[in-house]
């Protein structure tokens, strides 16, 4: 980040413990100051409404070095204001710099007006970042779909995005399995008959069923009978 007093202003909200913890959950080798969540939003916040120079400013000196710019970088993409088209271009230019699940994540729960302003065409959106190979990118895709497309609707469609899932990495299949875990809860059978298909990732699903199974929102008794089916 180039701008060095909101560099400075990062650093001085950091807290040792927390950033200790954080980079505990984080691939190795990501270097954490150590600055809640709270707090970041509310810079964005601050950047958005033209502090430290504007969010033009801000997103133009963006720099990689520390998990906070990351995530800094992307509550401003999602909270810019800019024609959708302008917007889906900045959300597509950010996912290529997404190195971890928490960055991923987070971008995903502050897209919720961008996924409202996209309206139907957000599908058409995420479907070919779902067939990515990128983990991260495709990770988003099925992120997205959980947080702002999962109604029975969009069902079908769901269920092919993750048959025809892009990366075989480790937290993009996890992301298919939430995904698949949470339409369980709000639609068993339809969900249990696509986890059924012999077409479907035996991994996914079998992640599926685990994350099911841990769930509080899925009877004792489904679980049951999903542990003796899988």
């Amino acid at each position: 980040m180039k701008n060095a007093a909101l560099k400075s202003r990062l650093f001085a909200d950091s807290e040792g413990k927390y950033a200790e913890f954080s980079a505990s959950l984080l691939p190795e080798g990501e270097r954490v100051i150590g600055v809640r969540l709270p707090k970041l939003r509310r810079i964005a916040a601050e950047i958005l409404r033209g502090g430290y120079g504007g969010a033009e400013a801000f997103l133009s000196g963006c720099e990689s070095e520390f998990f906070e710019e990351d995530m800094l970088e992307g509550f401003v993409v999602a909270g810019f204001n800019a024609a959708a088209e302008r917007r889906g271009r900045m959300v597509l230019a950010f996912l290529k710099k997404i190195k971890n699940w928490s960055v991923c994540d987070s971008f995903c729960a502050s897209l919720s007006d961008f996924a409202a302003v996209k309206a139907g065409g957000l599908f058409d959106f995420l479907e070919p970042l779902a067939k990515s190979g990128s983990e991260y990118v495709c990770r988003f895709a099925f992120v997205m779909l959980l947080m702002h497309r999962l109604d029975g609707a969009h069902l079908g469609r769901i269920f092919a995005a993750v048959e025809n899932i892009g990366s075989g990495k480790r937290y993009a299949k996890l992301a298919a399995a939430w995904l698949l875990a949470e339409a369980y809860a709000r639609f068993p059978k339809r969900t249990e008959a696509f986890l059924k298909n012999p077409k479907a990732n035996p991994e996914i699903v079998g992640l599926a069923v685990r994350k099911i199974c841990e769930s509080l929102k899925v009877p004792k008794s489904a679980k049951e009978r999903l542990r003796r089916v899988f």
